[in-house]
């Protein structure tokens, strides 16, 4: 059972996978009701890189896409968690995540359903926001977007219709999901993070 279930949608932008993982994890939400991964999960996608795909269609998600030890690259995307090795088989499920993809944000617009993106970025994603309003003007969406750079500084919470920024630090400088996640410090961070999203998605729905 989880936190959220029909109430809204949720969506993973990254940058990377814990995006997804942290409220899996948590029992939040359940991911695995889709069909298959949505595009920004299991994967490294840096904020400019999520711009460009979005804003040009996903046309270009396979731009110089090749193969190495340590997964499948593209331009714009560094996928670390894939089970094949054939860059066709890749390519069939990435054209399915896509589709899926844009059938949950249909769903959405159809039905005027609640979506919410979670977003690991460090600054208030304005780009983001106007890309998705002019791609999908019906859509009834909000990002929760949260910076987890380590710092003594906190930066200062923003918020407006259409987004929450928060800045939560992780534990120490050199912090990684794997393996320090299940540490007592991780797990710490883990649900602070939660809460602040949590409180958030209550303000929505």
């Amino acid at each position: 059972m989880t936190v959220i279930d029909d109430e809204c949608s949720i969506i993973s932008l990254g940058h990377k996978c814990w995006s997804r993982v942290v409220l899996e994890k948590s029992k939040v939400y359940n991911f695995k009701k889709n069909k298959t991964r949505m595009p920004f999960d299991g994967c490294v996608t840096e904020y400019e890189c999520l711009l460009k795909l979005i804003d040009n269609d996903f046309k270009n998600v396979f731009q110089n896409l090749h193969k190495s030890n340590a997964g499948f690259h593209t331009d714009f995307q560094h996928h670390i968690h894939e089970k094949t090795e054939s860059l066709v088989s890749f390519k069939e499920q990435m054209d399915l995540r896509v589709s899926q993809f844009y059938e949950e944000l249909k769903f959405c617009c159809d039905n005027e359903k609640q979506i919410v993106f979670f977003l690991q970025h460090d600054n208030f994603p304005n780009k983001l926001i106007k890309i998705l309003r002019q791609k999908f003007p019906k859509l009834k969406f909000n990002i929760f977007c949260i910076s987890t750079k380590f710092s003594n500084t906190i930066k200062n919470l923003k918020k407006n219709k259409f987004c929450k920024f928060v800045h939560i630090p992780q534990p120490y400088l050199y912090y990684r999901h794997i393996p320090h996640g299940e540490t007592p410090d991780g797990q710490k961070f883990d649900k602070k993070v939660i809460k602040e999203f949590l409180s958030y998605i209550k303000d929505l729905i």
